[in-house]
């Protein structure tokens, strides 16, 4: 007996179900899905099974099965099989390309009672064949496709359509209702400047607008004259003041600049006793905007001055002539003046240098306005170069780099790196 697969979508199910009971009483056995597999869950072995066993693979086609990945993938599985396959058109749809060499029986409507003897003799069901018959056992529902892809038969609904043409029939009774109305409009329209004029306050607007705008301008001058007393009381930034000796203590003054420019936010440090850090009695103060500073109440005794600029991690020591550190000895009630401490930044980027051997070559950022650098190794002689490259031989150790910039304007600028020779 030959037995049909029917592939579908569930969304169709009321038309496969009467399909199915018209081939079984054609004497065809028809194996379709009921187990709601159309949902994705999986692709069961049983349905590989029932094409593998059917001789007639059977697809209806609709816009719910053609966007079903699982008639798809039961399309292809058939003609892998090479399977005898009937595309049946049950509602309206975008033809999948799979289908684009086969041709499909319609059965839209009324088409499923007058094409089904098609249908038979595709499957190679004669009339005079046993049970096999050419009309359905029972008449199907017309399930009307969907709005936006209804295809009407042709010849079907012209009558329709000719009857939605006509004209509508026009009563005199509305004509003249249309007349009056028009009448009316014109009569209000040309009325509507006189009432317009009638309905007009008088201008009485013009003086009210006058004599809000006098009390107005007078409070001018009156917020002018109140601004200008605040002006007097902006003090005028002068430094003429000397600090105050006291008889028994000292006071030290001087200025701080990088170069030629002062720096602002410095701060000065008188200690007895400094190792990269103050470790003993110390007096601070902090320099103002033009670099000055001034440290009152300073106990006698000697002092270095250590400096400490804004975004400085470490203190440094200021250097006098020589370069040797700057020295102060203050005694009671004595006032010393410096007249000019340049501050050095150790802001210099310094490359890890890069070592073959005992060849050691160093590499450093350019700064900015520098005329040249001076590098200082252990155990070496030190070197001038206008270039950010140097490079030297150098024994098995441990040592560190220094390299002092030349500027310009004449600020101190340094770098330190510690580094070691395999």
């Amino acid at each position: 007996m030959t037995q049909v697969f029917i592939s579908y979508s569930r969304k169709d199910l009321a038309f496969v179900e009467h399909l199915a009971e018209d081939l079984k009483a054609a004497g065809l056995e028809v194996w379709y899905d009921l187990s709601g597999l159309d949902g994705g869950t999986r692709w069961g072995r049983e349905i590989q099974t029932a094409i593998q066993q059917s001789q007639v693979f059977v697809v209806v086609l609709s816009p719910n099965s053609v966007e079903s990945e699982w008639v798809e993938k039961e399309f292809m599985y058939a003609n892998s099989l090479k399977r005898k396959i009937i595309p049946l058109l049950y509602q309206p749809c975008e033809t999948p390309m799979w289908f684009i060499n086969l041709h499909f029986i319609d059965v839209q409507g009324t088409n499923y009672d007058s094409h089904f003897w098609i249908i038979l003799k595709a499957m190679g069901v004669k009339p005079g064949d046993g049970k096999a018959k050419t009309k359905p056992v029972s008449a199907l529902p017309v399930i009307p496709p969907p709005p936006e892809m209804e295809s009407p038969l042709p010849g079907r609904d012209e009558p329709k359509k000719k009857e939605n043409l006509k004209a509508p029939k026009v009563r005199p009774v509305w004509i003249l209702a249309l007349i009056g109305l028009a009448i009316v409009i014109v009569v209000a329209v040309w009325k509507m400047p006189a009432l317009a004029d009638r309905l007009a306050p008088t201008p009485t607007s013009t003086v009210t607008s006058t004599a809000a705008a006098t009390p107005t301008q007078t409070l001018v001058p009156t917020y002018t004259n109140t601004s200008t007393p605040t002006q007097t009381f902006v003090p005028s930034p002068t430094f003429t003041a000397m600090p105050t000796i006291d008889p028994k203590t000292g006071t030290v003054t001087g200025s701080v600049g990088w170069g030629y420019q002062p720096v602002e936010g410095v701060v000065v440090t008188l200690c007895t006793k400094w190792a990269y850090t103050c470790t003993g009695v110390k007096f601070s103060d902090v320099t103002n905007a033009g670099g000055k500073f001034t440290i009152t109440g300073v106990s006698p005794g000697d002092y270095q001055l250590i400096t400490k600029y804004p975004g400085q991690t470490d203190e440094s020591r200021a250097s006098g002539q020589g370069g040797w550190p700057l020295s102060i000895q203050v005694t009671a009630g004595q006032m010393v003046k410096v007249e000019s401490v340049s501050i050095c930044k150790d802001d210099l980027e310094i490359y890890f240098p890069t070592i073959k051997g005992n060849t050691v070559t160093f590499v450093w950022k350019a700064y900015p306005d520098a005329t040249s650098y001076v590098g200082y190794l252990p155990q070496q002689p030190s070197w001038t170069t206008s270039s950010t490259l140097y490079t030297v031989n150098m024994q098995s150790g441990s040592y560190q780099l220094l390299i002092e910039v030349k500027r310009k304007d004449l600020g101190c600028a340094r770098g330190y790196l510690n580094f070691t020779v395999p």
